[in-house]
């Protein structure tokens, strides 16, 4: 038999029982969208005075919905009685997260399956947010891991709306009346954000939470079952890419309830836009920029003008190489316009300054402007070309708008685990980048005309992209990061 996570022996350890938080220690509030519900026995960590008075007679299996995450409340969140009931104050916490549909359950969109027989009861698919155990077994395999000392917590993607997410909304206190007795945490992420698999920010809000209450994740022993492994009749590789993203061992349905199908090693490579790794990038400033024998800034006046798509490290560039030396920034971004962009410059040159043009600058023609203001004023005009392919500006734009990990100086890889140091954008403070749509990068690609000397460049210089961070920004990162596709 498999020697799953779920046949690991309980740990011994101290038997006192953590103290249980209110919901205004935890921050947890009802959601206020969700249907009325009967009056109904709630475990006594999550229940407020009025529910704690509940007649004992009352179904024990009750699921109750929270107060969605995020600045825009777009991951739902609930649970199911008492998930850290188990959890003693001197053990880290061991979970057992599953995907629901095509894992724990058979998926509502798969009509081959809907109305299948012997996969295990549970309800049909159709009518007021009905189910279907994926197995016979799943039920039984929840039992013996809720036994073992599991946090059980399950993660699902639910990008839908309207009546199909009114069904959803009801069928986990479905699912919970058939477990009564098993507690469990629900994730749901509702949009293309930081919470979608494979990003990290269901798993970051689980772990924010058990910190809260001055627990952490034990990793090793902690484990991810999901459906979506790449496998070639997969529909998507998210759950396996986000298990790798966290540093979970991972296991297909097949393989974990039924020891079946190929092990984690044994599934096909993962596909998908990676980030170079640091071997793959300049060692070295001398190796990022081309002509390294030639100074970045020059001491008489000029105009710089930068050429590339957006998140490719352009305004990082000028901070760290020509800000100190004076040179103006002129960014459009900033200024909304590309006539003030050209208003801002010529009053730069008019005040005997040097500026730096951080745009797209994507075509001869916008290039043009800027070219003819500098022979107007009788300085250079030097360009500086960013080297990086779309897929890697599309994934530095969701890594600095979803998950770049605080600058806080007192943040050090030697304190707290890898995905603990870092944090959702609702939860960083003074966090104001927005994610850039992706038709800036499609437009870029499509309107792009690469920079030519005849244009009238005193000089012309190539900037390699080169990761600038920590290594714990490094590992955030090199993470699988999209919102999108399989």
């Amino acid at each position: 038999m498999l020697n799953s996570p779920a046949s690991f022996s309980r740990r011994s350890g101290s038997s006192k029982k953590r103290r249980a938080p209110t919901d205004s220690e935890t921050g947890v509030q009802d959601d206020q969208d969700a249907p009325p519900k009967k009056a109904t026995k709630l475990a006594p960590i999550f229940a407020t005075p009025a529910d704690k008075s509940a007649k004992s007679e009352m179904l024990p299996g009750v699921f109750r919905w929270l107060k969605p995450l995020g600045a825009k409340r777009t991951c739902l969140f609930g649970l199911h009685l008492d998930p850290l009931a188990a959890v003693t104050a001197s053990t880290p916490v061991r979970v057992a997260a599953f995907d629901l549909d095509g894992t724990l359950i058979v998926s509502p969109f798969d009509k081959s399956k809907g109305k299948a027989k012997g996969k295990g009861g549970g309800g049909a698919l159709s009518g007021s947010g009905g189910f279907q155990w994926w197995n016979a077994v799943v039920p039984k395999k929840l039992e013996e891991v809720k036994e073992q000392g599991y946090v059980i917590a399950l993660i699902s993607n639910q990008k839908v709306t309207g009546k199909t997410m009114d069904k959803f909304k009801e069928r986990l206190p479905l699912i919970a009346r058939k477990i009564p007795k098993i507690p469990f945490f629900a994730y749901a992420a509702t949009t293309a954000d930081e919470f979608r698999k494979p990003m990290p920010g269901m798993w970051l809000a689980l772990e924010q939470l058990l910190s809260k209450r001055g627990l952490s994740i034990d990793k090793e022993n902690s484990f991810f079952v999901g459906d979506a492994a790449g496998r070639a009749e997969d529909f998507a590789s998210t759950d396996r890419k986000l298990a790798v993203n966290i540093g979970l061992p991972f296991y297909t349905p097949e393989r974990y309830f039924l020891d079946a199908g190929p092990t984690e090693a044994e599934l096909p490579p993962l596909t998908g836009f990676r980030p170079p790794t640091a071997s793959e990038q300049p060692a070295s400033e001398a190796e990022r920029v081309s002509e390294p024998e030639l100074p970045i800034t020059r001491t008489e006046q000029e105009i710089v003008i930068f050429v590339g798509p957006p998140c490719v490290g352009k305004s990082t560039f000028y901070k760290t190489r020509f800000k100190e030396a004076g040179y103006v920034l002129i960014n459009q971004d900033t200024l909304k316009s590309r006539p003030k962009c050209l208003k801002a410059t010529e009053e730069a040159l008019e005040k005997g300054s040097s500026c730096v043009v951080d745009n797209t600058n994507r075509d001869a023609a916008t290039r043009k402007s800027y070219v003819s203001l500098a022979k107007k004023a009788g300085v250079p005009i030097r360009c500086f070309v960013f080297d990086a392919a779309i897929e890697l500006a599309w994934h530095n734009n969701l890594y600095r708008a979803f998950i770049e990990p605080s600058t806080d100086s007192r943040r050090s890889a030697t304190h707290a685990s890898d995905t603990a140091e870092l944090s959702t954008k609702s939860d960083r403070a003074g966090a104001s980048r927005e994610l850039v749509p992706y038709i800036a990068f499609t437009g870029f690609q499509s309107a792009y005309e690469a920079p030519q000397a005849d244009e009238g460049f005193a000089e012309m210089r190539t900037v390699r992209w080169m990761f600038e961070g920590d290594e714990v920004e490094r590992k955030a990162w090199e993470m699988w990061l999209q919102i999108s596709g399989k």
